[in-house]
């Protein structure tokens, strides 16, 4: 683990989690951040759902490092398609000194550039996930794959 640990966390989007269930998520990741150290490093993928649940707990001496799949100022429209609220927060994390982000790569969206990121930076992995397996650089793939680099992973359901 890094002096100041990297705390990944991924999971479920909006469309898949109701809108209680975005409500306890932020709860629920209070609870466990609790049990980390003052000084983390957040990263998230910061897609609408688990994603802005936990940058919505995160603690306020942590650093929050957004690895997004397109740039940000397109990122921030596709999350006021669903939800004007979400991007109105995401759009304030960017003001944010504690923010910092990095974007993939072309092909845009590129989900698998950024589960590369999430592996090769995390520390632990908080997943919000039903055990499917999703597509490459989904929830399912990030999971399996930082298991199979004997990763602490921490799944909340």
């Amino acid at each position: 683990m890094h002096a100041k640990p990297t705390v990944a966390v991924v999971g479920h989007r909006r469309n898949r989690l109701s809108p209680q269930t975005c409500r306890d998520l932020v709860e629920s990741f209070e609870a466990a951040f609790q049990a980390l150290p003052d000084d983390c490093t957040l990263l998230t993928g910061m897609a609408d759902g688990s994603d802005l649940a936990a940058c919505r707990a995160a603690r306020p001496n942590w650093m929050i490092h957004g690895v997004l799949a397109q740039a940000p100022d397109k990122f921030s429209r596709y999350l006021g398609r669903a939800s004007k609220a979400d991007q109105r927060f995401f759009d304030g994390l960017l003001r944010q000194p504690r923010t910092t982000v990095e974007v993939m790569p072309p092909p845009h969206p590129n989900y698998q550039a950024v589960a590369e990121v999430i592996i090769a930076q995390a520390d632990i992995v908080y997943a919000v996930w039903d055990g499917s397996l999703g597509g490459p650089g989904g929830t399912g793939d990030i999971v399996l794959r930082a298991k199979n680099l004997e990763m602490q992973v921490k799944v909340i359901r």
